[in-house]
């Protein structure tokens, strides 16, 4: 009995075990082992069991690894095909079919030489055309599986990679405002057209052009105004020139062009195409600006050692041409460098002249008509240059107004007549004049403190704001005129004088000496050329000085050089006038000793 008990009992036991492990593998875990041992049929069951379970639990394994793999594959950013032995494809996941433009079930099947090139390279990339007829850049390396032949590609959309490459490469070789070409680009063109011609005897030139008068568009208008004037400009030579001419902008209002397989008689009329070209009217906010270029030509580049030689080369012919007037071009020659060093050495010193007291003051008398009398005295600047003596105007002031020293000139200008004058009107008060007259640039008009400035030298030097006439010519007034008209208000309400210096050159509209508040009309002198015995001229004349008086304002008569003028102009009823027949231009203390020995001209 006792055994039989022994025996039933482990036999409960062991097939309880099991019931237990079954309920376990039941719940899905396949780690579960009973471990029998024995050779009766329960042991022999418990086995199996754990064979079964060990099998359970590695296709478990596998399912789960699979499950993984498959997540993988359908959320993976490159996409992956699986070729087949007929280099057909028998796999493709999501990104596959989404870079391709197939979907899955359109690459399924479908023979990989039809869209994947062969070739030799580990990675390979081709433009790959999609049915919607879009395009994409595809990089695609292919693995070879050599158990059955086939292999597996991986493919990776590169399109907004390379459109970025090409995108940086762009703008290190292209000026941002024009597109054009710039600087880096152009030389290594250059470069590639030098080896050209010198190899095949090929002819090339290189333009260099500066535009003249960009600066003051730029300051009046604003940069906006200048960089579509930029644009323009770009615009207009590229349409003036052959397609296969480079057109670049080197930086600010410089630009450059090569002409290849150009004879020197095409390279001067593109040449004259280009002047042709920027000498129109430009019309930026709805507003006419007028510019033009100076253009310095290197017209044979084969006998170069490299660009940068034929540039600074075509640089100095250039500024040659700016020289000579601006608007036009010169070919180089070798003398131009010896004319430019030169002019580097003229700017130098001249910024020098003010600090080092080389500028000079002279006066030349205005007189009152009858009588002679000096009723003012005009303010002009000679340069006591040291090498090479007293310099007039014309000889230094275009270089002043290129370089924007004309401003400091100005200022020295301004300040020295006020000081003299005043000194001269306590010197001597019956002798002296009663008003001077000063010239002020386009570039003083702009500055935005002009008044203050006009206020600190009336302020330092004493002389009552009635005895100072600042002088602008009619170009410079109506170059804006609203802005213009505002800022002269502003010097009028100090209490000195507007004059319109060399009237009739410029516009000469009778309208807008109703809108500029203006004092004095100064009658260019090219109107009194001719005057005696020309009735229309004298007509006009005395139209000019009724209109004058009409308006209520000083009108001085320029340019008079015979007794004859003066006494026809003092029948017209002239009360004003200048010229050298009445006095030149003369040192401070000359005109000052003379007149003080004798106020009568």
């Amino acid at each position: 009995m006792l055994l039989g008990w022994i025996i039933s009992r482990s036999i409960t036991r062991r097939i309880n075990s099991l019931t237990r492990a079954v309920e376990v593998i039941r719940d899905g875990d396949y780690s579960r082992r009973v471990g029998m041992g024995g050779t009766d049929e329960i042991s022999r069951l418990g086995q199996a069991f754990d064979d079964m379970t060990e099998r359970l639990e590695v296709s478990a394994r596998e399912i789960l690894a699979k499950e993984y793999t498959d997540s993988i594959l359908a959320n993976a950013g490159e996409g992956i095909c699986g070729v087949g032995a007929d280099n057909r494809i028998i796999f493709a996941n999501e990104a596959a079919g989404r870079i391709t433009g197939l979907g899955v079930d359109g690459l399924l099947g479908l023979d990989s030489g039809e869209f994947l090139p062969s070739g030799e390279d580990a990675e390979r990339e081709v433009t790959m055309q999609r049915p919607d007829g879009t395009s994409v850049r595809v990089a695609y390396s292919v693995s070879v599986i050599a158990k059955d032949g086939g292999a597996v590609v991986v493919l990776r959309d590169v399109t907004r990679q390379r459109d970025l490459e090409y995108d940086l490469r762009h703008q290190a070789l292209h000026d941002g405002l024009t597109g054009l070409p710039n600087r880096k680009l152009f030389l290594d063109r250059l470069e590639h057209a030098i080896s050209r011609a010198r190899a095949a005897g090929e002819s090339a030139a290189v333009l260099y052009l500066d535009l003249d008068g960009f600066k003051k568009v730029n300051d009046s208008l604003g940069h906006n105004a200048g960089d579509m004037l930029l644009r323009t400009t770009g615009d207009r030579l590229a349409g003036a020139l052959r397609p296969h001419d480079t057109v670049a902008r080197l930086g600010g209002d410089e630009f450059a062009v090569l002409l290849e397989g150009a004879s020197a008689e095409t390279v001067e009329q593109h040449t004259q195409a280009c002047l042709d070209a920027l000498n129109q009217p430009f019309v930026v906010h709805g507003r006419k600006a007028v510019v033009s270029v100076s253009i310095g030509v290197v017209p044979e580049i084969a006998g170069y050692g490299d660009a940068e030689e034929v540039l600074r080369n075509a640089d100095v012919a250039m500024y040659a041409a700016k020289a000579r007037g601006k608007g036009c071009f010169e070919i180089f020659e070798s003398r131009m460098h010896e004319q430019l060093i030169d002019r580097l050495d003229s700017e130098a010193r001249l910024r020098d002249a003010v600090h080092r007291g080389e500028l000079r003051l002279h006066l030349q008398p205005v007189v009152a008509l009858p009588g002679k009398r000096v009723g003012g005295v005009e303010a002009l600047v000679r340069w006591q240059d040291p090498e090479r003596g007293l310099q007039q105007p014309g000889s230094f002031i275009p270089l002043a107004e290129e370089t924007g020293l004309i401003a400091e000139i100005d200022r020295w200008v301004l300040f020295e007549a006020c000081m003299t004058v005043k000194r001269w009107q306590d010197l001597a008060p019956h002798a002296s004049p009663a008003w001077v007259s000063v010239n002020l640039s386009a570039v003083e008009l702009e500055i935005p403190d002009l008044t203050d400035r006009v206020a600190y030298a009336l302020a330092t030097t004493g002389l009552s704001p009635h005895c100072l006439v600042l002088e602008l010519t009619e170009t410079v007034l109506m170059r804006d005129l609203a802005v213009t008209a505002a800022r002269l208000e502003e010097l009028r309400e100090l209490g000195v004088k507007i004059a319109i210096d060399d009237f009739g050159t410029g516009y000469s509209s009778l309208g807008y000496l109703r809108d500029i508040p203006v004092d004095v009309l100064k009658v260019d002198r090219s109107f009194i050329t001719g005057l005696v015995g020309n009735q229309r001229q004298q007509e006009l004349v005395s139209a000019v000085l009724q209109l004058g008086h009409t308006l209520g304002l000083k009108v001085v008569v320029e340019g008079i050089e015979t007794e004859d003028q003066l006494e026809l102009l003092g029948r017209m009823g002239c009360r004003y006038a200048q010229g050298y027949f009445l006095g030149r231009p003369e040192p401070v203390a000359t005109l000052i000793e003379r007149m003080t020995t004798g106020s009568a001209i």
